[in-house]
């Protein structure tokens, strides 16, 4: 596989964090063994970090700073 810049979607990024041995992970270790760069923008972390602060990820995402 060849990766230069690849974007991943905010699911798969939150699915990867999730689920070490799932697709999303194995995506993105595909990128990143290819020796390819993950790109995001703002708007993207800004979707990620207001997703994760959702009550539901409580289990397993810390609020400290």
């Amino acid at each position: 596989m060849r990766a230069e810049r690849v974007v991943f979607d905010t699911n798969v990024l939150i699915s990867a964090a999730l689920q070490p041995e799932g697709p999303s992970r194995a995506g993105i270790n595909a990128v990143a063994l290819a020796g390819g760069v993950i790109l995001f923008s703002q708007a993207t972390f800004m979707e990620l970090r207001t997703r994760l602060n959702r009550p539901r990820f409580d289990l397993y995402v810390s609020r400290e700073m």
